[in-house]
């Protein structure tokens, strides 16, 4: 049960402190009357985002503190694991600096905002004026039937068996993406084939197409070495034998390029 809030330096509440009986509460006033900023400030022990923004007075930490009486003992399991003290009387608090930055506490305890949330929803339920649309959810809808099923042994199985499922809804559709890429594929091979058997090649059509690559990647030399040797036969300048072995190192050089 809320025993007290506590509230310093927040939006337009400089200091205010409400402590709770038991029974009924009823917190009411017009539009404006600073409802909603209340419920603003329960947000931050709830573990909600906070700016400078919030700050009553820029200079100074804003601090908001609840305190609680914990009925029973469901929650000492989670303050042990982690490592948190565990009393019946449960102090959280949220401070948030004029620099911007947050602490969480639980019973002087620092923890981190997702701690601050667990138990602060286990300890607060806040609901607003469109909670009923809730009720088409289908999330919220399953849960709320989750809760009614007293076996809960049969809600693990059946999350084991739905898991194995989707599992193999995976596989399923991985192979169905396989077998499309395959098909795929082997239609790509038989156009190549058909390609190949439409050309009408000869036996020895690949070796002379390596030929002409061959005289294509050497073009530039063989045209030098046949510049040569017509050069060496008009010009005649020479003896005819060095020009014989002249040409004939030339003719040698187009050999590999040539057959």
């Amino acid at each position: 049960m809320l025993q007290k809030i506590s509230i310093s330096n927040y939006a337009l509440i400089e200091a205010l402190n409400i402590s709770f009986g038991n029974g009924f509460t009823v917190i009411t006033g017009e539009t404006g009357a600073g409802k909603s900023i209340l419920l603003g400030a329960l947000g931050l022990v709830l573990g909600k985002r906070a700016d400078v923004g919030v700050l009553f007075n820029k200079d100074e930490k804003c601090i908001v503190e609840l305190s609680f009486q914990l009925e029973n003992d469901s929650l000492k399991p989670l303050f042990e694991s982690w490592d948190l003290e565990y009393e019946r009387e449960c102090l959280m608090r949220r401070e948030i600096s004029p620099t911007g930055k947050s602490r969480a506490f639980i019973n002087d305890t620092p923890v981190n905002l997702q701690q601050m949330k667990t138990i602060g929803n286990q300890l607060i339920d806040v609901h607003s004026q469109h909670d009923s649309l809730l009720l088409v959810d289908q999330n919220y809808q399953l849960k709320m039937l989750d809760t009614l099923i007293e076996d809960q042994s049969v809600i693990e199985e059946y999350k084991l068996h739905y898991q194995a499922y989707i599992k193999l809804k995976h596989e399923i559709e991985k192979l169905k993406s396989e077998l499309s890429s395959n098909l795929a594929e082997m239609d790509f091979l038989r156009f190549q084939l058909d390609e190949l058997e439409a050309a009408n090649l000869v036996d020895t059509e690949f070796e002379d197409l390596q030929q002409r690559l061959l005289m294509l990647d050497h073009a530039e030399e063989i045209k030098t070495s046949l510049v040569e040797i017509n050069t060496i036969l008009q010009q005649g300048e020479q003896p005819l034998i060095p020009e014989l072995t002249q040409v004939k190192r030339q003719l040698e050089k187009l050999r590999k390029y040539l057959p």
